[in-house]
């Protein structure tokens, strides 16, 4: 028997990531997501949660390198079908950046993926170099 809250989230994974993905095929057509959307069928039809959160992160990522007024529109987009956005994951994330930096260590390869990413976000922004150097 299938978790209720497993296949939920596996429907809210897809459903999320593909909505990223027509975004990023209106903007950018040139790069076409048809391989991701391959990946992310193929991982909720065999029910792989792990691989769909995977997903879900690379996705968010994808979705930062475009240009801000792409991203407003996407938030739009999420806002509205989901009820949160990328600025409201970026906040959860935030929290979890800081209970790191509290701590003082990294205790996992999710923490540094974490980490390192929010570093690749903010290294050329000079408001940020408090952040960047913690």
């Amino acid at each position: 028997m299938k978790d209720p809250a497993h296949t939920s989230e596996l429907e809210f994974i897809k459903d999320w990531t593909l909505t990223i993905f027509d975004v990023i095929d209106k903007f950018y057509p040139e790069d076409k997501q048809d391989d991701f959307r391959e990946i992310v069928i193929n991982a909720f039809n065999n029910h792989n949660l792990r691989g769909m959160r995977y997903i879900f992160n690379d996705s968010c990522e994808m979705a930062y390198a475009m240009r801000k007024q792409h991203i407003d529109f996407l938030n739009t987009i999420l806002m509205t079908r989901f009820g949160f956005n990328l600025n409201d994951k970026n906040k959860k994330d935030l929290v979890k950046i800081k209970a790191i930096l509290s701590r003082g260590c990294i205790k996992t390869a999710s923490e540094y993926r974490l980490l390192s990413n929010r570093v690749e976000q903010i290294y050329a922004d000079e408001d940020k170099v408090d952040e960047l150097e913690a």
